[in-house]
This record gives structure tokens, sequence and C-alpha cells, in this order.
């Protein structure tokens, strides 16, 4: 398939990430920041299910961890957010791509029974081993989730498992410096590509569902209206497909 950089992609994650290839002859993915479905450790139907059932994922996540090494840049890094039912499924498919902290994202409220879920978890891995984010601790507070304030700041909330842009800001910022590349393998709403394209990064981003690749679009649209008053004036024209 032909791949534009700063476009979202209507596709199967697995198909888009093996167009991309290498500018020349380098490896041009910085950061690789993903929220997957969190249907682990439930069946279809909400049930709870045996760890046998999660099984079916494996060669899909396996082949997708395969192809982050592959793009990923020597100095690159990976954020994957997951929860409680999944940390430990995720963090044996990282293999080479060594985990070398978890975070925490404080969403500042939260809902359920058995004390409230009021946090997710980030599974942070990085291939440089002089990785230094300034003031950066495993704990991250201070950007509220959407039932705890961020509609004030990103609107009202498009995607049930949308993240506010300020915590993917973090993110990118810590991770990155202007020009560098984002991949998304999950975009959703469009969040990473907002974030991304405010603070002068590129993306590549893959979506299933037609109706959420149309949200984002929209998003990046409206970002991109509005680029006088944000970063995304230091991209090429060229570069931003819309």
């Amino acid at each position: 398939m032909e791949l534009k950089i700063n476009q979202i992609h209507c596709c199967n994650c697995l198909d888009g990430i093996k167009s991309i290839g290498y500018m020349g002859g380098v490896k041009n993915i910085n950061t690789i920041i993903c929220d997957p479905p969190y249907f682990l450790g439930m069946t279809h139907d909400g049930q709870s299910a045996q760890a046998a059932d999660l099984a079916i994922c494996v060669p899909f996540y396996r082949e997708l961890f395969r192809e982050f090494r592959r793009v990923l840049a020597p100095d690159g890094c990976i954020y994957w957010f997951c929860d409680w039912r999944s940390y430990a499924f995720y963090f044996g498919l990282f293999e080479d791509i060594k985990p070398r902290n978890l975070l925490v994202w404080d969403k500042g409220s939260g809902c359920g029974n058995f004390y409230t879920n009021e946090h997710e978890l980030i599974i942070f891995s990085t291939l440089n081993t002089r990785f230094q984010a300034k003031g950066a601790r495993n704990i991250i507070r201070g950007i509220p989730a959407f039932n705890s304030g961020a509609k004030k700041t990103n609107g009202e909330k498009v995607h049930p498992t949308q993240k506010p842009v300020e915590l993917i800001e973090k993110l990118i910022l810590d991770s990155t410096k202007p020009g560098d590349t984002v991949l998304d393998c999950f975009m959703g709403s469009g969040t990473t590509a907002v974030a991304a394209l405010k603070n002068g990064r590129n993306f590549y981003g893959f979506e299933l569902q037609q109706k959420y690749v149309d949200i984002a679009n929209k998003r990046i649209k409206e970002l991109y209206l509005n680029s006088a008053t944000v970063s995304i004036n230091r991209l090429s024209d060229s570069k931003l497909s819309l």
C-alpha cells in the first residue's frame, strides 16, 4: 500500500506498518505511542476470560512488535497503554525491546467496584540506554481524564477510550525533538496526530474504523486552520494530507 506521512490510513495496522520503509537507509520512527483495545481479560460478552483465551491475540502482537523493532530508530521509544488486567500479557511480548519502566497516569477520578480505577498504566521501552527526560517521573499527575476535567481543554469526548491531548503531548515532548516522527497503530480519534502536529512532529497513523478516521481528520483540519497559533506551521503543507 502507498503510505503517506501525516495522514491517518484506514487499514489493519499490520498492513500499514509493513509499508513503512527507511528514509535514506535509516530507521525513521522515533517514538511509538499505542493505546490498544483493552479487551484482554474479558470475553466478547464482558464475562471473565481464562488465560488460554488470550492465545488468539499472541500471533498478531508478536508480529506487530517485530515490526516495531524493524522501524524503530536506534534511540527510539515505545509507550504502550494498558491496564492491570492486560499488563502481564503485554509485558511478555516486548522480548528484545526491553521495557525500562511502568508509568502510571493518575486520571484524577475513576469508577468501578473493589476500589475505583483512577489510573492507567503505560509500559515504557527504549533502545536508548542514555535516555533522559528532564524532570520526568513515572507517576504522571496533573493531567485529568475526560470525566475529571479534560473537556475544558479538549472539548467533548468523541471516542470511548480517548486520551487528553496533554497526556500524549507530554510523551512526545519527553522522547522526541521537532521534525521527528511518531507512530500510532491504534489512532482512534486522532489524539496522537493532533499532539504531534501541534508540536512540530510528523506522524504515521492507522485506524480500522472509517468513522474515527473521519473524526480524526476533522480534528486535524481544525488544528491546521488554527496553525498560526501552534507549532504545526513548522511542517511543510506538502506533508499534511487531509
